[in-house]
């Protein structure tokens, strides 16, 4: 029993010894033999920095804190791992006889840094069997475990890197059946991976069956799946891959985006319009020489596609790659670029090759890209030729690049040929959403470009640049640098820009909106040049903008614009996008004035080709919402002085205006203008003087107010108006000092009306035109008129009150003292019948008869006060047919005077003394006094025919005689027929009927004969 209990004992103290005997150890000291022997076995150089620990019971074990293992081979991918902790487990009957054979492996947090990753570098890809698992598999190892691992890769080629996180992953290999399987999972930033793989019993080859499944989720309903299924064999000492591959999913935008994580390429990749299965399945084969898999099918969304790649990896490295994809689906909200993976593109690595990809279609909105190809070669030297790049855009824009993709010494640069060239270009724009469409319907469609395309990680340069628009075109440079701000540099030469037909869509504020949002973030120097510009109706000409953006404010250096008529336009100053305010200063001088007004479609009589040169000068400051302007002009010794307040109140733009003007000569400027009458200088000569205040703002009346004065005639009064869609009101008031014909002259004409030295009723009445009446303002406009005027030619006083609305034009009142008399009257004129309806009543109060007949045109030889009473009616569109259509009565009397003129004496013999001797001379300074004259006649279609006429003479000789007045007058013919017959039957007992005296013919040239009784 003792010898048990001694037994028992001995065997207790021998395994606590086994137990605390290596604890007791300091195995630090054998640090440099353990690395020898690490580093021997694994075939990398190890180094432990931390703490060493053995342990023999339950398993041999060595712990090691603070493990690096590093390959420095410039060869090959060199690596580097550092382990927080590694455990080496052995087994025990080995190590009893002084020959450890490691059983298992532990790495707790190991980092791995890869650093290289270029192709140029790989030149002994793929590794040998021998070279890395050669050391691993003489270990004779049962399982590798790792915990909370991380892979940091560092490509230097690109100076990129890229990152996996929460690595874990057991190896276990079973040795007795001779197979190996894996599982294990790992994250990177929004995605994560697991992984499964297993490796069966080597056959009589050596060949292994071998699986592979990875699975990427991104914590949502994606996931994309990568399976293999095929054979693993070495030949040569190199590992050889025979089976069929599938990577799919239910979004294919996740598994690109999963593809570039896992690859080191991270990117989002969000760009169609909703997720779209896809597929891609076909026989891969990876040896020695390289990686092949010729019979690939893509499916995408019910679409099929197809595609080839051979990657040659030995002797040198070589890709050639094939693809040709189905429709892609791209959404509304996506950007210009923001399908095109520019990220990875910039960063992705590629070997020497063919690369040829193309793509039947890209839906987008509400059309579609067509027949999108690329063709790629790239070389040993890192040079990339873009031999075709093309598609084409709705609109029937082809556009084309060729070039290609050089090293530079920060990234790459894609240096080429740049053409587009189409027939809708609008078309094109809406698709890719910088256009609307409800923008200019017009232009925007002819179009073509060419030029030198730049593209770097710090520019975008476009130089040589051809540009065609419609009828515009452009020439010059741009390019874009990328920077904290980016910067815009300009440098173009325009001919022909229409900018009414490109901005006709948009406000002024939105205009400068899109300007802020744009110089926000971005900095412009521009040189801008034009030949012909078309703006707001006007044709400019040789014109020069240079001006730079920083920091949201604009710096106009120079604005120089010349226009025909040697007019030029000049403007410098600032403007601040941000505070919507500016301070511009600006000049402009015309040499040949009425060129540059006729250029811009402003109808100036040819006779006014005579003006004289003008300038002005001012300056603008202020806020699109309220600016101030200031201006002077200088014109052939005259002067104007403009101040004016403005801005924009809910897009819609009101001012305040104040000007002040003078010239010394108005008739001169008048005549310059083509705006003088065909008469001598006379009573209206002088100077033009002018102050008055204009100011409106949409949705509200337009009001002017003032006063000027050409020569010695005075005009001060009010207007408002107001352009409504329907009726237009208006009130105005007007007071005329002094009226002169030379000075309402050019009035007149600006109305339309052709005026001649003689403008009274003479010149037109017997030559009436037949020329349509402009009435149909009488149904647009509405309003009151008050007029009054003094002296000049209107005499003593005139004063007009009128209105009008719905069609009808009421003159209310007319007031004047014309011909040393009084003159009052009132009209209608009506439009909403089916003919223009024209009613007027006349009263002539004490006028003189002479005056009168001479303004009208008629030579009555009669002097003395005249009474008129006339009311008539007519219709029709034109003046002829208001006067053959006039129709109504006249009454007029014409108080004591005398009759003068070549008749007196036959109208004398047939009134008085009847047996006068008809051969006698005639005395033409006879005057033949009269008491008076009182006739009523009727109006009929334009002719006044007399009804009841009375003339009442006397004579110191022969006493007194009354006579009977028939006959009229035809204004149309403007022909007068008029007898004048005797009542008197008794005179010297002279049986006979009395001869009468007969006028006819026109009123200025009558003729008079006497036509005897009997």
């Amino acid at each position: 029993m003792r010898i048990w209990i001694l037994a028992a004992f001995l065997l207790v103290f021998a395994t606590v010894g086994l137990a605390m005997f290596p604890r007791m150890m300091d195995w630090n000291t054998y640090r440099q033999d353990l690395e020898v022997a690490a580093s021997k076995h694994s075939g990398h150089d190890v180094t432990i920095s931390g703490p060493i620990e053995v342990t023999l019971l339950p398993q041999p074990m060595l712990m090691a804190k603070d493990v690096t293992v590093a390959n420095h081979d410039s060869e090959t991918l060199n690596f580097g791992l550092v382990a927080n902790q590694a455990n080496v487990s052995f087994k025990i009957g080995p190590l009893l006889v002084g020959k450890p054979v490691v059983k298992t492996l532990y790495l707790k947090r190991p980092t791995l840094s890869l650093t290289g990753g270029s192709w140029q570098r790989l030149t002994s890809w793929p590794p040998r069997w021998r070279d890395w698992a050669a050391p691993l598999s003489k270990l004779d190892l049962e399982g590798i475990s790792i915990a909370n691992g991380r892979i940091s890769i560092d490509n230097e080629a690109r100076s990129q890197s890229s990152s996996i996180r929460d690595l874990s992953l057991d190896i276990r290999i079973d040795k007795p059946a001779n197979s190996v399987e894996a599982v294990g999972l790992f994250k990177t930033k929004r995605h994560s991976f697991t992984i499964s793989s297993e490796f069966g019993r080597p056959d009589a080859n050596g060949a292994r069956a071998a699986k592979l499944l990875v699975e990427a989720q991104n914590g949502q309903e994606e996931q994309t799946s990568l399976r293999f299924g095929g054979r693993l064999s070495l030949v040569d000492d190199v590992p050889n891959l025979r089976g069929r591959m599938s990577l799919g999913g239910p979004d294919l935008q996740h598994g690109l985006a999963a593809l570039a994580a896992a690859t080191g390429y991270p990117s989002t990749f969000r760009f169609l319009k909703e997720a779209q299965p896809f597929a891609i399945e076909g026989q891969i084969e990876a040896d020695r020489e390289g990686v092949r898999a010729n019979d690939m099918q893509l499916r995408l969304a019910e679409k099929i596609g197809k595609g080839a790649i051979d990657l040659q990896l030995h002797p040198q490295h070589r890709l050639n790659l094939s693809l040709e994809l189905p429709t892609l689906r791209l959404a509304e909200e996506t950007g210009l670029v923001d399908f095109l993976p520019l990220d990875v593109l910039s960063k992705l690595e590629v070997p020497p090759g063919e690369i040829d990809i193309r793509l039947r279609e890209v839906a987008y909105r509400n059309g579609s890209a067509r027949q999108a190809s690329l063709k790629l070669h790239t070389s040993r030297d890192g040079v990339t030729t873009v031999e075709e790049a093309k598609t084409q855009l709705p609109g029937l824009i082809d556009i084309r690049f060729e070039g290609g993709l050089y090293p530079a010494e920060i990234g790459s640069q894609l240096r080429g040929k740049l053409a587009a060239v189409g027939d809708n270009l609008k078309s094109s724009l809406n698709w890719i959403g910088l256009m609307k469409d409800h923008d200019s319907t017009e232009g925007w469609r002819n179009f073509s470009l060419t030029g030198d395309l730049n593209v770097s990680s710090v520019e975008v340069a476009l130089t040589n640049t051809e540009l065609s628009l419609d009828s515009s075109s452009a020439v010059g440079r741009a390019n874009l640098r990328f920077s904290e701000r980016q910067r815009l540099n300009l440098d173009v030469e325009f001919d022909r820009p229409n900018v009414d037909l490109y901005l006709s869509a948009y406000t002024p504020r939105q205009v400068l909106a899109a300007l802020s949002r744009h110089l926000s973030a971005v900095d412009v120097d521009a040189n801008l040049r034009f030949k012909r510009l078309i703006w707001q109706g006007f044709y400019l000409e040789n014109g020069t903008l240079r001006s730079r953006a920083e920091n949201g404010q604009i710096f106009v250096d120079e604005i120089q614009i010349n226009t025909v008529g040697d007019t030029t336009l000049s403007l410098a100053g600032t403007i601040d996008i941000d505070d919507r305010s500016a301070d511009l200063q600006t000049q402009i001088s015309s040499q040949q004035p009425f060129r540059t007004l006729r250029h811009i479609d402003v109808d100036l009589p040819i006779n006014a080709s005579r003006l004289r040169p003008v300038e002005f000068s001012g300056a603008i400051k202020g806020s699109l919402d309220l600016f101030e302007a200031e201006f002077d002009a200088i014109y052939d010794g005259g002067n104007a002085h403009v101040e004016a307040e403005a801005g924009w109140l809910d897009d819609r733009l009101w001012y305040n205006l104040a000007a002040e003007a003078s010239h010394p000569d108005n008739q001169a400027l008048a005549r310059q203008f083509g705006l003088a009458p065909v008469i001598p200088d006379g009573d209206a000569d002088g100077p033009l003087e002018l102050a008055g205040r204009i100011r409106h703002a949409a949705g509200t009346p337009w009001v002017a107010s003032g006063s000027w004065t050409l020569g010695p005639t005075t005009f001060t009064g009010s207007l408002s108006f107001e352009d409504a869609p329907f009726k237009s009101p208006f009130d105005a008031k007007l007071s005329v000092g002094v009226p002169q014909k030379d000075s309402l002259a050019p009035f007149l004409i600006l109305m339309g009306l052709k005026l001649t030295n003689d403008w009274t009723p003479a010149r037109w009445l017997g030559r009436l035109p037949d020329i349509g009446l402009r009435s149909a303002w009488l149904e647009s406009t509405e309003g009151t008129l008050s007029l009054s005027s003094k002296g000049g030619i209107v005499g003593d006083s005139l004063a007009v009150e009128a209105a009008l609305k719905d069609g009808l034009l009421y003159i209310k009142r007319v007031d004047a003292r014309p011909w040393n008399g009084r003159l009052q009257a009132e009209m209608t004129l009506e439009r909403r019948r089916e003919q223009p309806f024209l009613a007027v009543a006349i009263s002539l109060d004490q006028v003189s008869s002479a005056e009168f007949a001479e303004w009208i045109g008629a030579k009555s030889g009669l002097d003395g006060p005249l009474d008129l009473r006339f009311e008539a009616s007519s219709v029709g569109f034109t003046a002829y047919d208001l006067i053959a259509s006039l129709s109504g009565t006249i009454e007029a009397e014409l108080g004591p005077g005398e009759l003068r003129g070549v008749g007196i004496p036959a109208l004398k013999r047939s009134l008085f003394d009847r047996s006068a001797d008809e051969g006698s001379p005639i005395d033409r300074s006879l005057t033949l006094p009269f008491n008076g004259i009182d006739a009523t006649a009727a109006i009929n279609r334009g002719i006044f025919t007399i009804e009841t006429g009375k003339l009442s003479v006397s004579s110191e000789a022969d006493g007194e005689a009354s006579a009977d007045l028939t006959g009229g007058l035809d204004l149309l013919l403007w022909i007068v027929d008029l007898t004048v017959t005797t009542d008197d039957r008794g005179i010297r007992d002279d049986p006979h009927q009395p001869p009468a005296y007969h006028v006819i013919g026109p009123p200025n040239r009558p003729f008079g004969m006497i036509k005897d009784g009997n």
